[in-house]
Order: C-alpha cells, then sequence, then structure tokens
C-alpha cells in the first residue's frame, strides 16, 4: 500500500500541487524526485552512498549533452528563481536537476534491480575517465565555437537514447517483465513532469528542426521528447548503468 501510494497516487497529487500554486521549477525537484527517493533511501539505506556515487559520476555527462541540446536549441531552460545563468546557458535549477534525476535512477536501480551490485573493477575507472574527457571537450568546444548539428534531438536519441533499449530486448540484460514495468512507471512520472513543466515553462522548446509536435492536455512539445525522454530516457540510462556492473540480479 505505501508504494501505490509514493510511487502513483502521489505524483498524480504534486502534479496537480504544482499546476495548481504555479510553484516554481526548484520546488519540482523536491516534490517530484525528492520524496520518492527519500522514500526508496530510507528503505534501502545501504545503497544511498552508491547511488550518490553514481549521481555525481554521471553529471558531467548531462553538462555536455544538456550543453549540446541548448545550443542546438532543441530545448531551453526557461524560469529560475536567479537572474543568473552559468556561461549565459545553465540555470541553477537545471544542473541541480540532473543530481536529482541521476539519484533517483540510481538508488531505484540499486534498490529494485541489482540489489548486489558488484562493480567491474575495469569499467567503472574507464567510465569515470570518459566523463573527464567529455568534461574538458566541453570546455574546449565551449572556447572554440559552437557545434551546430541538425536535428540534434533525433540524432542524439537514435545514437545514445535507442540502442541499450533494443540491447535489453535482445540480450535480456535487465530481465524483460522486470524492465518493462519500470519503463511504464518512468513513463507516467515523467509524463506527468513533462506537463507540469511545460505549462510552467521550467523548460521550453524553441526550435524549429523538430520531428513534429505534439500537444497533450495543453502541453506542447517534441514528438522526440515525448519518446526518447519521457518513455526511453531512464529505461535506457538503467541499461548504462547495469552494463557498469556485474549482472547477478535477483530473479
Amino acid at each position: 500500500m505505501n508504494k501505490l501510494i509514493i510511487f502513483i497516487i502521489y505524483p498524480v497529487l504534486v502534479f496537480f500541487i504544482n499546476l495548481l500554486f504555479r510553484l516554481p521549477f526548484l520546488f519540482s525537484l523536491i516534490s517530484f524526485y525528492g520524496v520518492p527517493a527519500f522514500y526508496v533511501s530510507i528503505k534501502n539505506r545501504q545503497h544511498i552512498r552508491r547511488a550518490f556515487a553514481v549521481s555525481f559520476a554521471v553529471f558531467p555527462l548531462f553538462v555536455v549533452f544538456d550543453y549540446m541540446g541548448l545550443i542546438n536549441k532543441a530545448w531551453f531552460n526557461g524560469s529560475t528563481l536567479w537572474d543568473y545563468r552559468i556561461i549565459d546557458l545553465f540555470t541553477i535549477e537545471e544542473l541541480l536537476w540532473a543530481l536529482f534525476l541521476n539519484y533517483f535512477i540510481a538508488i531505484v536501480y540499486f534498490s529494485y534491480i541489482n540489489t548486489i551490485a558488484v562493480i567491474r573493477p575495469k569499467v567503472v575507472p574507464c567510465f569515470a575517465i570518459f566523463s573527464a574527457f567529455l568534461m574538458g571537450f566541453f570546455f574546449v568546444i565551449k572556447e572554440v565555437g559552437l557545434i551546430i548539428i541538425p536535428h540534434f534531438y533525433i540524432i542524439f536519441g537514435l545514437i545514445v537514447i535507442v540502442p541499450p533499449i533494443l540491447l535489453n530486448f535482445y540480450k535480456k540484460i535487465i530481465p524483460i517483465k522486470r524492465f518493462l514495468w519500470i519503463m511504464l512507471y518512468f513513463t507516467f512520472f515523467h509524463f506527468l513532469y513533462e506537463i507540469a513543466g511545460v505549462h510552467l515553462k521550467w523548460w521550453e522548446f524553441k526550435g524549429v528542426d523538430y520531428i513534429a509536435q505534439v500537444s497533450i492536455f495543453g502541453a506542447t512539445f517534441p514528438l522526440e521528447e515525448l519518446i526518447f525522454w519521457v518513455i526511453m530516457g531512464v529505461p535506457s540510462s538503467l541499461v548504462y548503468l547495469h552494463l557498469a556492473y556485474k549482472s547477478e540480479v535477483r530473479m
């Protein structure tokens, strides 16, 4: 019953609270991500430190990908409580969102997918080096000039998001039944979050090279956002995370 309240009823409740009171993006991080992440953490305290480590380890990747999306106008960081943007692009809320999101994904992964989580010794150091390289690349392209990629969102989705989803259905890296349940949950969760975010302008879509636009409950956003983020985004991240650990999943 507690899980039903936290994972199903609670997101619907905070969805309406955020819309009714037109709450800022910062509050959504606490209400949408913070509370359920706190619940899972309390129930699985042994995974908290590992989840924090993952959250900060993948943070550079989010910075780089978000930067590329921003300069290619795939998305745009909306309203902020602070009249300040880092390098004129990143809002404080956007960077905090990456940390909150990454922690929530990690604590769910360690609590419900891979409860043993033995790190592959060669994979994680390589991943850390790769993250550092991407962060360095970020500063280089900032100094040298912008890299404009037409139709960035669909290219990014097809190269980064889709392959791990297909790989999982082919190799069954994460048991399919469990994978589908998690995909269904996060689709439901981020569908509500997306509708609230667009309505309240926590983020916006000002680009012109999308496949198509969809309008749901008065919120208009790219089809790419629905496919690559709302439906596939977190499941794809879970497969990547699982590849960095030994597949010792309790069936």
